[in-house]
């Protein structure tokens, strides 16, 4: 349709062209071949031929007259020098001498890249029945220059809106095929996540009903396992309902003034407890508080950052640094650990659901959470991203805007 769109419009200016063109020059032919009659039967004169300049040569193209139209007489007759019109009138003299009349069209640009179109037409000159020369009209069309000029203005947004339009398209195209991907993946990837820890509790249910196991300790070995494995499946599941929660239409994400200790001081309160458990220092920033009052959705906000002190927490050797900058209108958190880093073929990809980084070891993950802080994230319009050289920890950043 599009093709089609284009195709007819470039038929339309083309017509637009060549109609004034073909009737221009057929009247300018004729009106030569009269002045040839007129100037063979009554000599030269300064005829008024309505054209801007008139030349009449002999037969070997050497002027004889030059003069201009009246009715053009404003016309700067000094614009083009009289061997550019001579130029033009001996490329035609064959065909004129030939006893026809001519007709063509010149298209050319003066010094300042103006663009002119002339129809230069010519007819013989008859003294005693015989051709003793030729006389030439050269007729300033001002309709045709200026059917050029839009013909050349409407083909070049013909085309920049035909490749905008077909970029677009492009663009869509390659979109709806990555969110196919994103859906095909999504659902495979929650099928592997399922399947592990169904096949594990059905193979030790099934050992426990048939009587495999006699042994009492060994019957209570396989039932933590199989509650663990339940465990596993039930934040499976809390994970991919929040994270759908997160993406629908409905969700909220509407804000509130809020001082930074009322968002983060019962998370580090909490995490500073679970650091001394594993043998870890939390470390939190002397001035981390002192920024301005953040304009946020707390909940969103907190699921966040426990998210990544969570992933912290897993990974760190011995302490977590938490410290706040501010930047503008926004204050950026960062949560650093000192764990093994994160590779930079990894880097790029943390935040995409399922994901497991293939270079560090990842226990008991479902690769949904830093999927799930950044959709929260992003949802109040914030930014978060990650940074790491591979080889001494970690840090994440994110902002939260402030009144």
């Amino acid at each position: 349709m599009m093709a089609a769109l284009v195709a007819g419009l470039v038929i339309g200016c083309g017509l637009l062209f060549i109609v004034p063109n073909l009737s221009g020059r057929q009247r300018a032919k004729e009106k030569v071949t009269e002045l040839g009659q007129r100037f063979s039967e009554a000599g030269i004169s300064n005829y008024d031929t309505g054209a801007v300049r008139t030349l009449v040569v002999d037969r070997d193209g050497n002027k004889s007259d030059f003069f201009i139209s009246v009715e053009t007489a404003d016309f700067n007759e000094n614009f083009w020098p009289d061997s550019w019109y001579l130029k033009l009138a001996r490329q035609y003299l064959d065909e004129t001498l030939s006893g026809e009349s001519v007709s063509h069209l010149r298209i050319t640009t003066n010094e300042l890249g103006e663009l002119f179109v002339y129809t230069v037409s010519g007819a013989p000159l008859y003294t005693d029945g015989k051709i003793t020369g030729a006389v030439y009209m050269y007729k300033r069309n001002s309709t045709i220059a200026t059917t050029i000029l839009v013909f050349m203005v409407l083909f070049i947004v013909i085309w920049t809106t035909a490749l905008v339009l077909y970029i677009s398209y492009k663009s869509r195209q390659k979109r709806q095929e990555e969110i196919n991907t994103v859906k095909q993946n999504y659902v495979a990837n929650v099928a592997h996540s399922l399947k592990t820890p169904i096949t594990a509790t059905k193979a030790m249910a099934e050992a426990l009903s048939d009587g495999i196991i006699e042994d009492p300790e060994k019957q209570k070995q396989y039932c933590r396992q199989i509650y663990d494995e339940s465990e596993k499946l039930e934040r499976l599941v809390i994970d991919i309902m929040k994270l759908s929660e997160i993406q629908s239409a409905s969700r909220d994400f509407s804000k509130e003034e809020v001082l930074m200790e009322e968002c983060f001081e019962q998370i580090m309160d909490r995490y500073e407890g679970l650091c001394g458990t594993r043998g870890l220092k939390l470390v939190v920033a002397d001035d981390f508080y002192n920024v301005p009052i953040l304009m946020t959705n707390v909940s969103y906000l907190k699921e966040a950052c426990m998210i990544i002190m969570d992933n912290a927490l897993k990974f760190a050797k011995s302490r977590i640094d938490v410290s706040s900058s501010v930047k503008g209108k926004c204050v950026i958190v960062c949560i650093k650990d000192d764990g093994p880093g994160i590779s930079s073929r990894d880097l790029p990809l943390i935040f995409e659901r399922f994901y497991k980084g293939k270079d560090i070891d990842n226990p008991g993950g479902n690769g949904l959470g830093l999927a799930i802080a950044r959709e929260s994230l992003n949802g109040m319009g914030e930014k978060i991203w990650a940074e790491s050289d591979g080889k001494s920890g970690s840090e994440f950043f994110f902002t939260v805007h402030t009144t």
